[in-house]
């Protein structure tokens, strides 16, 4: 109705109420912010694993990385390593590119 009617005050009123973070009230939501907090576990990164055949037989082998930022980038120059030189300079233009729009 709020927003129907266009009451912004009445609205933002609501909104706040309702986003108000505090340590009063039936949930103290300051203390439990503390305690999520706390448990916060670092982001986990996926990264791609590769495969790669071995000798004569053909046999086929799983190549597989860590999950961190140096496991990224192991997995993507082991992926592209034929076309290293060509990828290197895309990457570095288009990050050329991005970057007023990242940097400010």
């Amino acid at each position: 109705v709020l927003k129907a009617t266009a009451d912004v005050a009445g609205g933002r009123a609501l909104y706040d109420g309702y986003s108000a973070v505090t340590d009063s009230g039936p949930h103290n939501f300051l203390r439990l912010r503390d305690t999520v907090l706390l448990r916060k576990e670092e982001r986990k990164m996926l990264v791609q694993a590769n495969t790669r055949v071995q000798g004569e037989a053909a046999v086929v082998e799983l190549v597989e990385y860590e999950g961190s930022a140096a496991g990224l980038i192991h997995s993507f120059t082991e992926r592209f390593q034929e076309d290293a030189e060509q990828l290197e300079a895309d990457l570095l233009e288009l990050s050329q590119r991005d970057a007023p729009c990242w940097w400010r």
